[in-house]
């Protein structure tokens, strides 16, 4: 009997002799820590800017040190995404706070950290072994001319979703 077992980046190759050949149970056991699948995504940073419709910049949002990795095993599936660090800066020309939103750097290494770990076993219920959710303290100051450029964005945003749901006069369903 043959196994090709995932062991990090090495593939390791069991063979047994014909009588040495476990029972179902052990086989199950063997195969539950085998990788089908695992993506993992590294970046160094991201940076996201929030441009209202006239055009003008209301935020720009970086994240560094992005970590992502997502492992489907036969037994279990699990992610985890660390952010080292995140802050959110205020772009309207007339504001007295600059930066909006920043982590405290004194505190843990990763601005966030999420980790999650789904036991597959179980076809009737969602069951996770292990949920965390790590979020470094924040200092975060909002300036009110800021905030009325976000609400009045999210307005005209949901009113062009609402616009665009709404089928055309000369347009008929088929069935």
């Amino acid at each position: 009997m043959v196994h090709v077992l995932g062991l990090g980046m090495t593939r390791v190759v069991r063979i047994k002799p014909r009588s040495d050949v476990p029972n179902t149970a052990e086989t199950a056991n063997l195969e539950e820590g085998l990788e089908k699948m695992k993506v993992s995504l590294m970046l160094q940073g991201v940076g996201i800017s929030v441009i209202n419709e006239l055009p003008e910049e209301l935020l720009y949002l970086s994240l560094d040190g992005i970590k992502a990795e997502f492992v489907d095993m036969t037994a279990t599936r699990s992610l985890e995404v660390d952010i080292q660090d995140c802050q959110i800066d205020n772009q309207t020309l007339s504001t007295f706070t600059p930066v909006m939103m920043h982590s405290n750097t004194d505190m843990p290494p990763q601005f966030l950290k999420f980790t999650a770990v789904k036991d597959n076993t179980y076809d009737t219920i969602q069951y996770f072994r292990y949920l965390s959710l790590l979020v470094r303290e924040i200092w975060l100051t909002i300036d009110q001319e800021v905030l009325l450029k976000l609400l009045s964005f999210i307005d005209y945003i949901m009113a062009d979703l609402k616009n665009s749901k709404k089928p055309a006069e000369g347009d008929v369903d088929e069935m």
